[in-house]
């Protein structure tokens, strides 16, 4: 698939535990720990044409340049959600900058 063509199809990028279920229910799914591996994971799935990858909390918190490059991007999505530890309030965060940058003010 050419670079930049979007497929339709999400993955997600965490924890072998916390990416089980997902593989389970056949979403493509890309096991990491440490920020190198999850910044090559975003840039595979990327030009691959993935157009969502969720990636967990604690993995996002380890690579915000990697988000940043793509925060600005409309594909893919890059949606941090919860591991398997639950929140850390990280991608609620995520949420209310995006809702700043877009409005001007903080709608808490």
């Amino acid at each position: 698939m050419r670079e930049g063509k979007q497929n339709g199809r999400m993955a997600v990028i965490g924890d072998r535990e916390s990416v089980m279920l997902f593989r389970v229910l056949g979403v493509e799914t890309v096991a990491a720990e440490t920020a190198e591996q999850v910044s090559r994971a975003i840039r595979k799935l990327a030009r691959e044409g993935y157009a969502i990858i969720y990636l967990t909390e604690r993995l996002a918190r380890l690579v915000p340049e990697e988000l940043a490059r793509y925060q600005a991007r409309t594909c893919p999505a890059i949606i941090p959600i919860p591991g398997s530890s639950g929140p850390d309030g990280f991608g609620r965060e995520e949420i209310q900058r995006n809702i700043y940058k877009a409005v001007g003010m903080d709608l808490q």
